[in-house]
């Protein structure tokens, strides 16, 4: 998962952010990545309101209202964002908690949020929709892994 993550990261560039940014009205799509990203990041979100969501042509679903616009766009205009991101799985990962799950799942559990709408949305959105999705599949994965290897570390430890 981390792998992938990392390659889809890789694959973004500051130019996709700014192409983002100029747009006057995102996609549904790429506003839905950031509150993705947003909520990894442990972000304020916008009040629930409950409006219908187009992920691409044709394929309208109920939802909440994104908080893409102002909240969004202030944190991808940060000059760090790109940095964030990385640092986030290279250290934050671990620090994905139930609770943040249970915000995103929503948001994955939709039918239209994968990496091919997005990929027809922007080369940004695809990416970290990716990273969005690895970091989730992620913390399932630790919650297996991380017991296991804590076993193992005290069993090395009393065998010395």
């Amino acid at each position: 998962f981390v792998d992938e993550a990392e390659t889809a990261i890789d694959s973004i560039k500051p130019a996709h952010i700014g192409e983002i940014k100029k747009l006057p009205n995102p996609g549904d799509i790429i506003k839905l990545v950031f509150d993705g990203v947003m909520i990894l990041f442990m972000e304020d979100m916008a009040p629930v309101k409950f409006l219908t969501l187009e992920l691409k042509r044709g394929m309208e679903v109920p939802f909440i209202e994104t908080s893409f616009k102002p909240r969004g766009l202030k944190m991808i205009s940060d000059s760090n964002f790109l940095n964030r991101v990385v640092e986030f799985g290279r250290i934050g990962k671990d620090k994905i908690n139930e609770e943040t799950i249970d915000l995103l799942r929503p948001i994955l559990d939709l039918e239209g949020f994968n990496k091919d709408i997005a990929k027809n949305a922007s080369v940004a959105a695809q990416g970290l929709c990716i990273w969005v999705r690895a970091m989730a599949e992620y913390h399932h994965a630790a919650k297996i892994v991380k017991p296991k290897l804590e076993a193992l570390a005290i069993a090395e430890g009393q065998m010395d």
